[in-house]
């Protein structure tokens, strides 16, 4: 499956071109039951696997643990706020910014963390991280390709 956010195409195929392997940045992705997650460094300290979630408008979303591991020592640019669940629940959360994550050599800076309220649910990258490339998903094969696209550098919204 790729999705091409620069061109707005999204498509399924049953093969990976072999181009991909020159021109993109191969994420390996572990299986944890159903889903599937990438390790992502956090804040040059915290290794955390995220789910892959594309139904998820947020750049990354942490479970409590997660938000814990990261935040705990630096409790700045984080906001209060509400987000909509199933049969419209709102429910009051936070947003955190992290200042710095790589996903197998790629660099990120300020993107934002939704804190998840269910304690239960994994962490996982969201659609606001995705936008920021071209993204192909090859589940059969446990391989995530990334390549930049224009709107790589473009920040998450302030807070």
């Amino acid at each position: 499956m790729t999705i091409d956010f620069d061109r707005g195409i999204f498509s399924i195929s049953a093969d990976v071109p072999e181009t991909v392997t020159n021109t993109f940045v191969a994420v390996p992705l572990r299986q944890q039951g159903p889903y599937f997650a990438a390790k992502v460094l956090a804040n040059q300290m915290q290794s955390l696997d995220l789910l892959i979630d594309t139904g998820d408008n947020s750049s990354l979303s942490f479970n409590a643990e997660g938000w814990q591991q990261v935040f705990s020592t630096n409790q700045v640019n984080l906001m209060k706020t509400a987000v909509s669940g199933v049969r419209n629940q709102v429910v009051p959360t936070q947003v955190g910014r992290v200042r710095q994550s790589t996903l197998n050599g790629l660099a990120y800076t300020n993107l934002h963390v939704t804190l998840i309220p269910n304690p239960a649910n994994p962490p996982h990258l969201g659609l606001g991280f995705f936008r920021r490339h071209r993204v192909i998903f090859d589940f059969a094969n446990r391989k995530l390709y990334l390549r930049p696209g224009r709107q790589f550098f473009m920040p998450d919204r302030k807070i």
